[in-house]
C-alpha cells in the first residue's frame, strides 16, 4: 500500500481538525491523525475525517468500547468538530495556509 499524507502536510486549518479533536477525545486525536496516511490529498482527507466523524455520531458506543473508555465522548463535542470539518472543507485550497 502506497503511503499518503503526513500531517505535516496539512494546511494550518486542516491540521486544526486534528487539535480540535483533542477537545474530544485524546484517543480520537490519534485516530483522526492516524487517517492521513490512507489519503494523498487534503481534500481527500477532509472527507475521510468527517465519515469517520459521522461514524462515531452515530454509533458512539463502539469508538468508546474500541478504546476503553470510561467516560462517555460529548454529542455536543463531536458535532461541534463535524461542523469545523465542514468548514474548514468549504475554504479553497489556495486560501488555507501552508
Amino acid at each position: 500500500m502506497a503511503l499518503g499524507m503526513d500531517t505535516d502536510d496539512l494546511s494550518e486549518e486542516a491540521f486544526g481538525v486534528i487539535r480540535k479533536a483533542n477537545d474530544v477525545s485524546h484517543f480520537l486525536k490519534t485516530d483522526l491523525g492516524a487517517l492521513s496516511r490512507l489519503y494523498k490529498k487534503e481534500e481527500e482527507y477532509l472527507k475521510g475525517m468527517e465519515n469517520f466523524i459521522k461514524d462515531i455520531i452515530a454509533d458512539p458506543m463502539s469508538f468508546q468500547d474500541e478504546w476503553m473508555l470510561e467516560e462517555p465522548l460529548e454529542h455536543k463535542k463531536l458535532l461541534q468538530l463535524e461542523k469545523y470539518i465542514l468548514e474548514v472543507m468549504n475554504i479553497p485550497l489556495k486560501n488555507r495556509t501552508y
